[in-house]
């Protein structure tokens, strides 16, 4: 996951611990949702799940990342299917399903096996699907692509390795695996020249992303997007309050070639928020430290429903 070790240790002696312990005195026939973990472990004090809002501290991203992966697996893995993670987020081996303390019946190579193929998968799939592979591709464009050999070849050995040199819960040979990973690597690149082809006319993805960061207190809010002017989206200095007060930060995705349109790609994502001593010191170093012109717009985007489900 991308965090130190102790961080890890520290997760697991403390919000882990705990979650585990509130699991446990649960009624045993009720279900525990992922919303009820959330409000008792994630949500912000006094905030409803909707409204997306962090508590704060360093170990709160990391265990929201987790239940949402062992939420996200809980269906593929009772339906015996694979769950694939996306490029970007934790893989599935971030659950170590194959820890000591938690091995599947060491005395049953089926199982063990099967689940070596859902890990291998999830690896794989990650390693050849880079984030921003189909991203772009429109609905049109993904309905010619599933037309093409290269597609077709690409999806049946993805499907041959899979299913077949995992099959029964077997493990494939040294020389099975390299030959099965190689010919998946080079049919995904093929698939992916053809994806290219058939979208717009060979002009290229006709969908770009772009990300902006934006900041947020009592009465400013400030954008800052790659290659364009920082921008003031509401409020002032002037405005600001010398008293302490919190400040929130989130990633905007847009999708262009969605036209902001709800159906788009757009989503955001809300990171924990920081504390300022007095706010309009604060701020006044942050506006100093990107130097430069500021554009005053006052409009200021708004939330996307996805922003409460992002991790």
């Amino acid at each position: 996951m991308n965090i130190p070790v102790k961080q890890a240790r520290a997760m697991k002696e403390g919000i882990l611990t705990d979650l585990a312990a509130w699991a446990v005195r649960q009624d045993l026939y009720t279900p525990i949702t992922r919303e009820t973990v959330y409000q008792e472990f994630l949500s912000r004090p006094g905030t409803e799940v909707r409204h997306g809002l962090l508590r704060e501290g360093g170990h709160i991203v990391p265990a929201k990342q987790l239940i949402d992966l062992l939420y996200n697996v809980g269906i593929p893995k009772v339906s015996r299917i694979t769950a694939l993670t996306p490029p970007g987020s934790p893989p599935r081996a971030a659950l170590q399903e194959l820890g000591d303390d938690i091995l599947p019946q060491e005395t049953d190579p089926e199982t063990i096996g099967l689940l070596l193929r859902d890990l291998f998968a999830d690896a794989l799939h990650r390693a050849v699907d880079g984030p921003n592979s189909y991203g772009s591709l429109s609905l049109a464009d993904i309905t010619r692509l599933r037309t093409t050999e290269e597609w077709h070849s690409y999806v049946n050995s993805l499907d041959a390795f899979v299913l077949g040199s995992f099959r029964d819960g077997r493990i494939p040979a040294p020389e099975e695996f390299r030959s099965g990973t190689s010919d998946v690597a080079r049919l995904h690149r093929g698939m992916l020249r053809a994806a290219r082809k058939v979208s717009g006319g060979g002009r290229g993805f006709q969908r770009e992303m772009k990300v902006a960061l934006v900041l947020e207190s009592t009465g400013i809010a400030l954008q800052v997007t790659a290659g364009e002017e920082v921008s003031l989206l509401a409020g002032s200095l002037q405005m600001a309050t010398v008293f302490a007060g919190a400040l929130s930060m989130r990633l905007e995705f847009f999708d262009r070639g969605g036209n902001g349109a709800r159906s788009g790609l757009g989503h955001s994502l809300t990171l924990p928020s920081l504390q300022l001593g007095s706010v309009k010191r604060d701020w006044a170093k942050i506006l100093k430290a990107y130097g430069g012109r500021i554009e005053e717009t006052g409009t200021q985007p708004p939330r996307r429903q996805a922003d409460q489900q992002s991790p």
